[in-house]
């Protein structure tokens, strides 16, 4: 009768090694998703164009983490793939007027803005002084050709409670219109941990962008419900009424988007 051997025992303990080794290596799930993330983006025709985009972008604040450099590229790119060229050059126009930027502040409005040109909306860079934002006029034109649009003012180091419930904007005047500043503190906006103290693989990005969006439909609601109250201060009364009526019609197209 053969002795018993402790070949069992030793290859149990081999495979509790191999297991550890794999699930803490490659069959984790964050580096698979890492590594698909990275054999897609190799394969992809727009990704030398796109890579030329990034390259183009304005260096951030030099006492800003790395982190803020790969996740505001992250979300451009992630971006610039549902866009059309001469959309994606437009997008890094916009972009480039931000002032020693953070990094935080061109992310939501490269996350906003497949919105704001899905909606038919027109975006134009305000130039600024104020580091780390980004200012940015939005509009479009109304049924009776009348140019109604706001300004967002995203500040990449403030933070917003994205949980309240209204938005306060200011009332503006320029030359014979009124319009609405929305100053908007994005940094709150980032998913669990703050995105300086977390690997670069555990950033949320597409948590960020849908963050972004739903910010965004705040600033849309908040005009819905003040009736788009910008016209041109000269206006008789009832010039006024007939544009009232226009922009609450113009409110029903954006309800079907």
């Amino acid at each position: 009768m053969r002795t018993p051997t402790n070949q069992p025992k030793q290859w149990f303990q081999n495979f509790n090694i191999s297991q550890a080794f794999f699930s803490r290596s490659i069959f984790q799930k964050k580096t698979w998703l890492l590594f698909v993330d990275w054999l897609i983006w190799q394969v992809l025709p727009t990704r030398r164009q796109i890579s030329k985009l990034i390259n183009q972008l304005t260096p951030l604040r030099v006492d800003v983490p790395a982190n803020r450099k790969f996740f505001r590229d992250r979300v451009f790119a992630l971006t610039c793939l549902k866009l059309k060229k001469l959309d994606r050059q437009h997008l890094l126009e916009l972009l480039n007027r931000a002032c020693e930027p953070t990094g935080l502040e061109q992310a939501f409005l490269t996350a906003i803005f497949p919105q704001i040109i899905g909606r038919g909306f027109s975006s134009i860079p305000i130039h600024t002084s104020n580091q780390a934002q980004l200012h940015v006029e939005i509009g479009y034109l109304a049924h009776n050709d009348d140019y109604f649009f706001w300004v967002l003012e995203i500040d990449g180091e403030r933070k917003d409670n994205p949980d309240r419930p209204t938005i306060v904007p200011t009332l503006e005047i320029r030359g014979a219109k009124k319009f609405v500043k929305y100053p908007l503190g994005v940094a709150g906006l980032v998913n669990g941990p703050n995105i300086d103290s977390v690997p670069i693989r555990s950033l949320d990005t597409l948590g960020w962008i849908m963050n972004s969006q739903i910010h965004f439909n705040r600033v849309l609601k908040d005009l819905k419900k003040r009736n788009y109250e910008v016209t041109t201060t000269e206006r008789q009364n009832f010039e006024l009424g007939r544009l009232k009526l226009l922009r609450r019609l113009g409110l029903r197209e954006l309800k079907k988007h």
